[in-house]
Order: structure tokens, then sequence, then C-alpha cells
């Protein structure tokens, strides 16, 4: 089901609104959010199957404060990277932290709208496409990654996931709750991560995220890393 242009435009505002709020504390608040985010991060920067001395081309989808950015870019030092971000503050503080590289550019766009130009080595993605409104907005989002890879290039993203079966779906909340219960209160759990998590977006199925990607025409389709609800996988055109 598509988003009107109204229920778009309401969502996105929200999103940027909450991003702005969140922008100077969320390096330390997606840490005590996400359950292994070290190790989360390090098996996306990880599967990327280049060497570390290439010259490859990344382009990131929703790259935030630029916390996977650093990572790729101290792993891949010859590495030309385009950020893409919808959110200003976030953006301004990707750009802070990361001014010491020349060969990272930075993007102001929905990359579910933007244009995406040239071929590229990688097409990576983290915490981010959860924050898609529904799985048609997620396989444009496949289709524009695949489109602007060069053979053999890789897809990869990490983020949240949900099971159609309620038991698993409830074993996977109540590891991220337990996770954010020694950082928080059971009452901003629920307002501040829970809640605005339903208006952000809507989280996929993995096998669901698999299965399109292979219909798009991706090859080698695997699962990097899981932990209960949240997942790298990737996959190579």
């Amino acid at each position: 089901m598509h988003e009107n242009r109204i229920e778009y435009r309401e969502r996105i505002d929200t999103i940027k609104e909450d991003f702005s709020k969140r922008s100077i504390i969320y390096d330390d608040y997606i840490v005590k959010v996400v359950p292994h985010h070290r190790e989360m991060l390090e098996a996306l920067v990880g599967s990327i199957p280049f060497s570390m001395d290439e010259p490859i081309r990344i382009v990131e989808l929703g790259c935030g404060t630029g916390m996977a950015t650093y990572s790729i870019i101290k792993r891949y030092p010859n590495a030309s990277l385009k950020c893409i971000d919808m959110s200003p503050d976030m953006l301004n503080l990707a750009k802070k932290k990361l001014k010491a590289f020349p060969n990272i550019e930075f993007e102001l766009a929905d990359y579910t709208k933007y244009k995406l130009e040239g071929k590229y080595d990688a097409v990576v993605s983290f915490l981010s496409l959860m924050y898609l409104a529904n799985d048609e907005t997620r396989k444009s989002v496949f289709r524009k990654a695949y489109d602007v890879l060069i053979p053999g290039g890789i897809f990869i993203s990490g983020e949240s996931n949900v099971s159609r079966n309620k038991h698993f779906q409830e074993v996977c909340m109540k590891k991220w709750i337990e996770h954010m219960r020694k950082s928080y209160s059971d009452d901003f759990i629920k307002t501040e991560v829970l809640e605005k998590a339903k208006k952000h977006g809507s989280a996929s199925v993995l096998t669901d995220e698999i299965q399109y990607l292979e219909d798009i025409g991706f090859n080698q389709v695997d699962v990097f890393w899981k932990y209960y609800g949240f997942s790298v996988y990737g996959a190579i055109k």
C-alpha cells in the first residue's frame, strides 16, 4: 500500500522533528537502544567484500550522524563515499565528525525520492530502512541500489526486523526491551522509542526482504549477523 502525498509529508516531518531533537545525543542514544550495536556495525563494515586499500565507490543511504560512515572510511581509507540523509541536523553533525576526510560527499535529501547517478561498488544502509513507510518503498530502494551497482557490487543493510509469528515477535521484543531497560525507564521506552518507531516507519520481515532482493535480480543473498529482531544482510549484483 502506497502512502499518499499528505501521509508522506506528515510522516517525514515527524521524523525530521524527532531526529532534530535527538541529533546531539544520537550517538549515545542509539547504542543504548540497539542491542550489540558495535557488533552489528562491525558485521556490516566487515562484510563489504573488497580489499581495504581499493579505491571503491560507496553510497550510504541514511547516514545520520556518520557513525557507520566513520567505520567504513577507517576500514577503506581510499574509498569515495556519497552520504545521503534528509535531516539537516544529523547531516551537519556528520560533516563535523568527518571533516578530516576529503573523499566524503554529503547530500541533504530523502533517498527514497533522490535520483542516484553513476556506478558504485557498494550501497550500504545502517539502521535506516526501518524508517521506510512500507515494503513497496523498500522494494523501490532495493531496485535503486541494484541499478547503480556495478556487476559484483554489494548491497548491504543493518536494520530492525519484525516476525509474522506472534511468539517469535514477543521473544524479540522482550530481548530488545531488556537491553533498553539498562539505560532507560519503561515510560521513556514506551513513549520515546516504541511509539515513535510506529510513527516513523514500518519494519519488514527479514525473509521477505531476502525474497525482494532475489526477485529484483540480486545473487548470493545472505545474512551476516542476527540478534533477535536486528540483522545485517546483503546481496551481490
